[in-house]
């Protein structure tokens, strides 16, 4: 009696499962129908405009912009992007890179002659090398260095003064710099594309120029070399380019023949 039961019971499981399962086809069936008719809208890229890297003449405007604050949030704004802008020429860094920077990674430069960045795309540490001659740019900020970090007490580059103690997200900070990029692009009428990113741009285009692929990859944390043969598009000057077209199409030995003909 009890296993003719249990037949019965498990009979009408199983016709269950299998009703179930057959259902459960038909509704595959037609959300796969559904999902053929519907037209996907294909995803539009935005393809930005090269930004211009940053070269020592641009650098040294830079240098030279600062105002004095009209209000105490203007003052730390500038004090924190001068000392954006020494970092930032000097190492190549990405601008998020340098958000978390402390006091003690500063007061370590002249000693070591060296500053320690973590990565934000591998999450691993690259150790950027400097002379001397840059470890004096960063004795010019000194006094900046000492007026977020020990004045107002802020405990990474990135602080604001609402939050002394975490520095602010990612899209505020490159917000923060590129509305400063702009300011200056604008006041000192530079007809330029510049970006947070120009910055290192201007370092890997440097590198370039005086060694070669590999080690500038190196020194940049590139983990391919593919990575770093994107920047070779801006090792020429447009001037340099202007001149090389010149003498590729043959005009500068046209202009010779005219001279020795005069």
């Amino acid at each position: 009696m009890i296993q003719n039961e249990t037949k019965k019971l498990a009979t009408l499981n199983q016709a269950q499962y299998i009703a179930l399962n057959e259902k459960l086809e038909e509704i595959d069936s037609k959300i796969n129908e559904l999902s053929s008719k519907v037209k996907r809208k294909k995803r539009k890229q935005n393809t930005l405009a090269l930004r211009d890297p940053v070269a020592r003449e641009i650098y040294d405007t830079f240098m030279q912009f600062f105002p004095k604050g009209k209000t105490p949030a203007q003052t730390v704004h500038y004090a924190q992007m001068r000392i954006v802008v020494v970092v930032l020429y000097t190492t190549g860094a990405r601008v998020n890179e340098i958000k978390e920077l402390t006091y003690d990674d500063f007061k370590n430069v002249p000693k070591t002659g060296s500053l320690s960045l973590k990565q934000t795309k591998t999450n691993e540490y690259r150790m950027v090398y400097f002379g001397t001659n840059i470890v004096k740019e960063f004795e010019k900020i000194n006094d900046e260095v000492e007026y977020i970090f020990k004045e107002l007490g802020f405990s990474f580059l990135g602080c604001s003064l609402k939050d002394k103690e975490n520095s602010m997200n990612k899209r505020s900070w490159i917000r923060k710099v590129n509305a400063f990029l702009f300011q200056v692009k604008r006041d000192k009428g530079l007809a330029l594309q510049l970006k947070s990113h120009s910055f290192r741009i201007g370092f890997i285009n440097s590198i370039l120029q005086k060694s070669d692929i590999s080690k500038a990859a190196a020194l940049v944390g590139h983990a391919s070399l593919d990575t770093t043969k994107r920047y070779l598009r801006y090792v020429n000057s447009s001037s340099e380019s202007r001149q090389f077209v010149d003498d590729a199409l043959g005009f500068k030995k046209e202009e010779s023949k005219d001279k020795e003909n005069n």
